[in-house]
């Protein structure tokens, strides 16, 4: 009796189950940098926004800040590593960092454009937390003329996809497929687009528009020689919500140089606590105080003269 009690619960749940829609599992999440534009603007397109110097958003644990003013001396003044440009296509440009020659999808190549090593980053403190420092260069014109009796602004440029990756074995990736383990993702488990407003600092290329935060635990478990990857897509690939195409010169990614060393495995606090039994306990490591060891030395000789005497 109670088999069959079992048998008509389960069947229950089935049809019930059945007949509940399904949820997606991913929805699209509109996250937006961009400025108020022009006062006097007769023709707010896009319509502006409430961003300046220093608003924030977190995605998945990264930071992006829209960045205070900065003076540069020019294109490619604060150490780029990735430069990406649409090459003539009005919708979507892409590309990642390497030594790769002919450069893959739509990066530059060149000296602004190639390999990094997770021992070239640093970390700086920011919230009693350790972070690794990117900088985005948006090249975006202030200004389109749409026709004779209009002239747009039209700043804005979406970011569609931006991944990190870590590679073990080379700096030459030639294939995106080959980019190696994605330790970060824009998406994550939601499908995300970042606006971002080249006009809120109104400079040129040679400024940095965006610092970007990423946890520096996220490469606890590799290794110095290890390669760092990034990579991005800008563009237009939905209409609705709107995204923005790029229509000026390029996006370039930089990194900092100015903070402490990566620290890796179990020299890093947060792999260390998560890998106690590889490391040796949780930090600070149980390492014997010199006093103890000490002691230990003349525990072990009076050990060892009391063995020599019965050998005697």
């Amino acid at each position: 009796m109670k088999t069959n009690i079992r048998k008509l619960l389960l069947m229950g749940m089935v049809t019930f189950l059945a007949t509940v829609p399904l949820v997606a599992q991913s929805a699209t999440v509109n996250n937006a940098l961009v400025g108020p534009g022009p006062a006097n603007d007769p023709y707010p397109t896009p319509p502006g926004g409430t961003a300046t110097y220093g608003t924030s958003t977190t995605i998945n644990g990264g930071i992006f800040t829209v960045a205070p003013d900065n003076s540069g001396t020019g294109s490619g003044a604060f150490n780029p590593f990735l430069r990406t440009n649409n090459n003539g296509n009005t919708e979507v440009e892409e590309g990642f960092n390497t030594d790769y020659d002919p450069a893959p999808l739509d990066a530059i190549k060149g000296v602004h454009t190639h390999s990094v090593k997770l021992s070239d980053l640093t970390s700086i403190t920011y919230n009693s937390e350790q972070y690794i420092r990117l900088f985005l260069d948006l090249g975006e014109p202030e200004s389109v003329v749409i026709n004779r009796n209009k002239t747009e602004l039209n700043p804005l440029i979406s970011l569609l996809e931006l991944e990190l990756f870590v590679n073990t074995s080379t700096g030459s990736v030639s294939k995106y497929a080959d980019l190696g383990t994605k330790v970060w993702d824009l998406d994550g488990l939601v499908d995300t687009t970042l606006t971002l407003d080249y006009n809120i600092l109104g400079g040129g290329n040679g400024k940095y528009d965006i610092v970007a935060l990423f946890k520096a635990s996220l490469f606890a478990n590799f290794a110095s020689d290890d390669y760092f990857y990034l990579y991005n897509k800008f563009g237009i690939e939905t209409v609705s919500p709107p995204e923005y195409a790029s229509q000026g010169t390029f996006e370039e990614w930089a990194f900092d140089t100015t903070g402490n060393p990566l620290k890796f495995g179990c020299e890093n606090p947060d792999y260390a606590a998560a890998h106690q039994d590889e490391c040796g306990g949780t930090p600070p490591f149980n390492v014997p105080e010199p006093d103890s060891i000490a002691l230990l030395g003349v525990g072990l000789l009076g050990l060892a003269m009391s063995r020599k005497q019965k050998r005697l």
